[in-house]
Parts: structure tokens; sequence; C-alpha cells
């Protein structure tokens, strides 16, 4: 059950389905004694088929002056596949350097579209059957409503790829013996292909030096991409916000500088230091013409700060405690502009964008109480948040956005059991989640809910797997 609905009202009578299946053919031939060449086809397959409360009955009764003994429903039906294949090959020169590379092409598709709804919700006069209906107007009961107020298009796309790395062992090459443990580079390159928004390219490099068994350093830097997705480029008929087929991609380049220290056989640590800054952040911004949905565009920038230290005390196969934490400080970097009524102009500077932890950490211990059974158990820790920094335009005033107090908080406990080939190849987990009940939210950036999003109180899940 979804508890906040697509609307951003609290909602009970959600009905989510989501059908998944995938497949995945594969050959690997060997390339003498240094490499090897690997084939694989694949296809993908996803169908949603919801529906969804926007608005409960008390909800639509008070804003609405809904009558009806339902709920304000609507039901976005679609279907995803992906069918692909890719080359790769992987191949050791010399002794030191091993060269990886490959192409891959997939097809995605989104078909088969439908919305449907018990009430117009579209947002302006909507046709069905050959009758208008207004916003909010009541149809009779959930009706297929695609001809004139579907959710989506049918949209395809092709993705072509190629990449390619090479990791050069430098020790093995420069014949280093004394004072190098591991000395290694690692550099590559990506090149991805759409057809319905361009092409990104992607380097990472990557160096590790280990001057002692116990004592290491690693820097890594990439970059990355988030293509937009359907929803994204092809959302119509929203009130709220509609797809924008001229989007490009997010961009995110991430540097990390990190060391690691064994203080004995059986104590661990890491410390990493992280940069991490992302740009054309897909965010739904004001339409051009007054009154109208807002638009999906690239319109952020976003930078993040921090350090991540973890600790690991291990005290048999499979028998450990953990201690891992986060630091971070995170800022919205757009330098977007605002105008007054009157006409002045303000840059926002960096700023907070809220909802975000400066600190957060895990704590737990890992047993295999027999070759069969595992025990975890942790406590997860998330800091307060604050709201949002960012100003906006009181009159002619300067004035916070969020003046809501920061999120409170909170301490989960959580543990599961795993039992291991409990019976010719079958594994068994029971999961509990927030044993003692805990009351947590998550931040609602809106104010549109008041107290922010509660979430799940104490709960259990099961898990059946099998291996043939």
């Amino acid at each position: 059950m979804i508890s906040v609905g697509v609307a951003n009202a609290l909602t009970d009578e959600d009905d989510a389905k989501f059908k998944y299946a995938y497949g995945e053919l594969g050959y690997k031939l060997p390339i003498s004694d240094r490499g090897n060449l690997q084939i694989r086809t694949f296809y993908d397959y996803a169908k949603q088929d919801c529906v969804l409360e926007l608005f409960s009955e008390e909800t639509a009764a008070t804003v609405f002056k809904w009558t009806n003994s339902q709920g304000i429903l609507g039901g976005p039906i679609a279907e995803n596949s992906i069918l692909g294949g890719e080359i790769s090959a992987d191949y050791r020169i010399v002794k030191g350097i091993q060269l990886v590379g490959g192409i891959s092409y997939e097809y995605d598709r989104q078909f088969s579209p439908i919305q449907v709804a018990n009430a117009n919700i579209i947002g302006t006069p909507l046709v069905v059957n050959g009758i208008t209906y207004a916003p909010v107007q009541y149809l009779g009961g959930l009706t297929d409503i695609s001809e004139n107020g579907n959710w989506q298009k049918e949209a395809d796309r092709s993705v072509f790829a190629v990449y390619g790395q090479g990791i050069f062992d430098i020790r093995e090459l420069l014949s280093l013996k004394r004072g190098v443990e591991n000395l290694s580079l690692t550099a590559g390159v990506r090149y991805d292909s759409y057809d319905d928004f361009g092409s990104s390219v992607n380097p990472r490099l990557g160096l590790v030096y280990a001057p002692t068994s116990d004592l290491y350093f690693k820097m890594l830097y990439g970059t990355a991409f988030r293509a937009p997705n359907f929803k994204d480029l092809y959302t119509i008929n929203n009130p709220a916000a509609l797809g924008n087929p001229d989007l490009d991609p997010e961009k995110i380049a991430t540097a990390e500088a990190m060391v690691g220290y064994n203080f004995t056989k059986n104590l661990k640590s890491t410390l990493t230091f992280f940069n991490v800054k992302a740009e054309d952040i897909i965010q739904s911004r004001p339409s051009v013409t007054p009154g109208t949905p807002r638009v999906f565009d690239n319109v952020g920038k976003i930078e993040s700060n921090g350090l991540e230290a973890e600790f690991r005390l291990l005290f048999g196969k499979q028998r450990y405690a953990y201690l891992n934490f986060t630091f971070q400080d995170v800022k919205d970097t757009t330098h977007a502009t605002i105008t007054s009524a009157g006409g002045q102009v303000y840059t926002q500077e960096d700023f907070n964008p809220g909802g975000v932890p400066e600190f957060y950490g895990n704590i737990g211990v890992n047993y295999d109480m027999t070759d069969y059974i595992n025990a975890n158990v942790w406590v997860n820790y998330v800091g307060e948040r604050d709201r949002s920094e960012a100003k906006k335009w009181s009159g002619e005033n300067l004035v916070p956005a969020d003046t809501r107090d920061p999120v409170k908080d909170r301490t989960l406990a959580n543990a599961s059991l795993t039992f291991r080939n409990f019976y010719r190849g079958l594994e068994l987990q029971l999961s509990g989640f927030n044993l003692f009940n805990a009351d947590h939210r998550d931040p609602e950036p809106s104010g549109a809910v008041k107290n922010d999003l509660p979430l799940a109180g104490t709960s259990f899940t099961g898990k059946v797997s099998y291996s043939f």
C-alpha cells in the first residue's frame, strides 16, 4: 500500500500491482589463456497496473465538496520492455596490463498506456463517450479515459554504447618490490548514444597504492549520467507536471579519496572523503504560461562534500561487528534568480536544499550461528534534517521559503534471520524492521502534508529463494 498518494495526500485505498520478468542468455569463450570473449542477449519486461487514490473520500469532501463514498481514483497503466545484447572481451596483453572493452545495444519500449479514473482528474474539461465533464466531476465509477485523458504516450528509444578500460599493475610493470605492496591504475571511458536526446561520454580513473598489507590508499574520479525516462519526457494530461521531450540527461561527477588501515588482523577501518557534483537535475518548474501545469526541465545543480568512516571487527567466519557513519554538507548551487512583484531581482546563494541529514550511520552484528543459520541485528540512525534555506519574496522583503522546524532525528532497530540450504538449495529469510515501533518520517518538501510523511512502524517480511 502507498500511504502518500501522487497528489501528496494521505491515502489508504491504493491498489498497485507490478509485474516483472527478466531473461538472459550468454556464452563465454576463452581467448587462449590470456582472456575471454563474452556474448549475451537479454529481455526485460515490466508492467504497472495501478488504481491509486489521489484523495481519500474525507479529503475530497473537504477540498472538492466530493459527495461519493469513494475517494478520487486514477489508474495509470503501462508496459515497458528492453531487448538488448552485448559483446565484451578482456585480454591480458602482457603481465601487468589487462584490457577490457565491449559494445552493447538496447531497444526500449513503453507501450499500451491506459488511464482509468472515477473522476475527471486532468485539470481541464474532459470528453468521455461524447459527454464533457468538468474538473473533478464524478464519472460514475472507474472509467477508461485514455482517448482524451491518457497519462502517457507510447514511446521507444535505441541505445548504443561502447566502452573500454585498462588496468595497469604499475608494481608489476616496474618490478617494484620494497615499500610497495600494491600500486595500480585503472582508466576507462564509456560512450552512450540515445536516439532521442543525444550522446554522453564519461571517463573514470582509479589509483590504488598500498605501501604495506595493512595500509592502503585509493583515489577515484568518474562521471556518469541519468537519461530522462519516458515519464520525464512524455507525461501528458497531468494537472501537476507535464513531460518535456527536450530534456537533457542529468550529469554527475564524483571524486573520492580513501585511506584504509588494518589495526590488527581482526580490526579493519576505512575513511573516505568525497565530493559529488550534479547538474541539469530534472525537476518540475513553473510553466511560462500562467495557470498551466508545471513542466519537467533541467533546472538544478547540487554539490555534496563529506566523509564516510567504517570499522569492522572480525571474530570468525561470517561473524563480525560493524560501525559506519557519514557526515555530509549538501548545497544547492543553481544560483537561480527570483523576482519580486516590484521588479527586484535576487540571485540565490549556495543554500541547504533541505531534507538531507548531516549525519547518519549504522551499528550492528552479523553472526553465523551455524553453517546454516545467520543472524543480523543492527541499529540505523538518521540525524536531524533541516528545511530548505531557499529564499522567497514576501512583498518587497526576502524571507525564508520554509520556516518549519527541522525533521526530528530517528533511531530504528532491525534484525534478520536467514536459514541457508534449508532444503536442497532452499533459503528462508525473516526480517523485522523498526522493532520498537519508533515514530519516523520522511520530509515533505512542499508542506502539503502536515508533520511530514509518516513511515512504517514495526513490520515483518519473509523471503524465500531457491538455487538450482
